[in-house]
């Protein structure tokens, strides 16, 4: 694994600021089209950015959006989305580790069939506490996943 670039940004968009919104919507719509993942509808996804907190890197070249994160109060992560030009790169676990920070206990909800980010999850300290039948829109089933907060 390569490490995080030193010189791309780290931000924070409060609740109830749709700062990067249409950026965020562009980089979960391409992963929607290349993995067949984040099948969420405009209006949904907009409501859960303007309501959450987002975490994000960007790149300072371009101010291009590498990953971000939203999260709930309690922990909970919506989303988790990087670049797929920048994957395997250390986003995703610096994201998961500056969430961490602030809420201790993390977790999520992954598709069954979402092996890639199962292991990537496996691999940073969550473990699955129980299959979720039909959690998602389309009768999906998922996993949720615990980071305990001594991970």
């Amino acid at each position: 694994m390569r490490h995080v670039s030193v010189e791309v940004r780290q931000s924070i968009v409060p609740p109830r600021d749709a700062d990067g919104l249409t950026e965020a919507w562009r980089l979960k719509e391409c992963i929607r089209d290349e993995e067949g993942l984040f099948k969420q509808s405009r209006d949904f996804f907009s409501h859960v950015y303007e309501t959450y907190r987002v975490y994000r890197y960007r790149a300072p070249a371009d101010d291009s959006l590498v990953g971000f994160a939203i999260i709930d109060g309690q922990g909970y992560i919506l989303f988790l989305a990087v670049d797929s030009e920048h994957r395997g790169e250390g986003y995703g676990r610096q994201l998961i580790e500056w969430m961490a920070n602030t809420y201790g206990l993390v977790s999520c909800h992954v598709r069954t069939t979402n092996h890639n980010a199962i292991q990537f999850y496996e691999r940073i300290g969550f473990r699955k506490q129980k299959r979720v039948k039909d959690y998602y829109s389309d009768d999906g089933n998922a996993y949720y996943l615990v980071r305990p907060d001594d991970a």
